[in-house]
């Protein structure tokens, strides 16, 4: 019966797939309308109920009921079950739809194969997210190097390439050498990542420094007959390599040297620490006496007593002086801190700390904090908070 149907079977299976998913089910009549407005084919249902059957023992994932009407068992509430669910579909649109680089028309059509994975019902829940615009910042051969540096890895290969950057009317500037031509990278490729939407991969330097490039920025990649040298042939890798240690000591993926950091957070932001670091990292919760306001408040509610019996009046120069260098403002909420210890890229931790500076102190090492109280005056001096006077005055 099948080989006699072909295409009526076909046109069967396609109206499933495209009208029906768990939540939008189809009973015979409405495939037998369809059947006949968009096909022009005429079927009776004995026969339509025959085709269902048979697409599910074929192997299709056709589901449906079986009711009993006048001594008939009867097909209805049939429907397609598709592979991805529109959740997880959804994922995967939106991950295409923050990936920021990825060319405008290759991520549309991307959503649209996506899309064409469920039913029609699918699409119209997807309407109110889309909402790309084509950058000019974005390189048409990202998916060709994508293709490049993944056959590359898993060939153990060596590759080239020319590297670029932006200039301010979004024009390419590629990197050059001493004497202005193209440079060349010559790498070897170990693992491909993500961090921030953006696609890094993971690789050796002809000098064995491990290090990272951007997808997006390379082009004219090419893959070399030379192997790669492997990866624990890097320095500092000698004894094995783990990734996901690896992108929780590099958070920002900048070419800078791991070290150790000591710093303290206000606890209510302990999570996104977690969020960046993983769990490779030592926490220790502050006593009261040692965090910030939470000293503060200690630290003056001990010398309130101590001069409440020795200075009733509160008028001894001690007193006074330490209320001058110890302000409290009791309209502030108290937090608690704890203290971190982390193996970090030096460079990204700077980084994470000029970004979250408002709730975190670093405390060690001494040149660090140097660096970070430099930084401050820094921005204070971008926004006329202090002059150049004053700037190089503290940096003294």
């Amino acid at each position: 019966m099948i080989d006699g149907k072909r295409g009526i079977i076909i046109y069967v299976l396609q109206i499933l797939q495209h009208e029906t998913d768990e939540e939008h089910k189809l009973k015979q009549t409405q495939i037998l309308r369809i059947l006949e407005t968009s096909y022009g084919i005429h079927i009776n249902r004995k026969t339509l109920s025959g085709m269902i059957r048979d697409l599910k023992e074929l192997g299709y994932p056709i589901e449906y009921d079986e009711v009993e009407r006048g001594g008939n068992t009867v097909v209805t509430n049939i429907y397609y079950e598709h592979e991805f669910v529109a959740a997880e579909l959804r994922m995967l649109i939106d991950s295409l739809l923050f990936a920021g680089n990825l060319p405008y028309k290759q991520s549309k059509d991307l959503i649209s194969k996506l899309e064409n994975l469920s039913s029609i019902h699918f699409k119209s829940h997807t309407k109110h997210t889309i909402n790309m615009k084509e950058s000019k910042a974005t390189n048409k051969a990202f998916f060709s190097n994508y293709d490049i540096v993944d056959r590359a890895i898993l060939e153990a290969k060596k590759i080239k390439f020319n590297y670029f950057g932006f200039d301010s009317d979004f024009s390419l500037i590629k990197y050059t050498d001493a004497d202005g031509k193209a440079r060349e990278y010559k790498v070897s490729p170990y693992y491909m990542t993500v961090l921030n939407g953006r696609y890094f991969i993971l690789c050796g330097t002809p000098k064995n420094k491990l290090t990272v490039y951007r997808l997006d920025r390379m082009e004219n990649a090419e893959i070399l007959k030379e192997r790669s040298t492997p990866v624990d042939e890097c320095n500092g890798y000698a004894e094995g390599f783990n990734l996901a240690q690896y992108m929780n000591k590099n958070i920002y993926l900048t070419p800078g040297d791991i070290g150790r950091v000591t710093f303290r957070i206000k606890k209510r932001f302990l999570s996104e620490v977690i969020d960046w670091f993983g769990d490779d990292i030592q926490i220790r919760d502050l006593p009261k006496e040692e965090c910030g306001l939470w000293g503060a408040l200690w630290r003056q509610q001990y010398y309130e007593k101590k001069f409440a019996s020795e200075d009733p009046d509160g008028q001894s120069k001690e007193y006074k002086n330490w209320i001058s260098e110890n302000p409290y403002s009791w309209g502030r909420s108290v937090d608690k801190e704890c203290e971190i210890k982390v193996q970090v890229n030096l460079l990204d931790m700077q980084l994470f700390a000029r970004q979250h500076m408002d709730y975190m102190r670093i405390t060690e090492p001494e040149e660090f904090v140097k660096l970070m109280k430099a930084d401050i005056i820094e921005a204070a001096r971008n926004y006329n908070i202090i002059d150049s006077k004053k700037r190089n005055s503290e940096s003294e």
